[in-house]
């Protein structure tokens, strides 16, 4: 789970991700993570994503369309930030 242990925007969003494909979460929370990778200093977005990973999510089941495109998109801004 997310914790204070993660310093930099980077880590919480690839945790997330690999928290996202492995169904703890459901579709919402993944603008405030796009949010987070455009918008890396804004930290009230890193307590609210870290906040909303510790609760517990008991969504299982297939994945939307529409969500499989936010992680795709999610997935191409860690992309651009990590190359910088």
């Amino acid at each position: 789970m997310l914790t204070e242990k993660f310093k930099s925007p980077d880590d919480v969003a690839a945790a997330s991700i690999k928290l996202l494909e492995s169904g703890a979460e459901h579709p919402p929370s993944i603008p405030k993570l796009l949010s987070l990778c455009q918008k890396p200093k804004q930290h009230a977005a890193h307590k609210e994503i870290s906040r909303d990973f510790l609760l517990p999510q008991l969504a299982k089941g297939p994945r939307s369309e529409s969500t499989e495109q936010k992680l795709t998109a999610l997935r191409e801004q860690l992309k651009r930030r990590s190359g910088r």
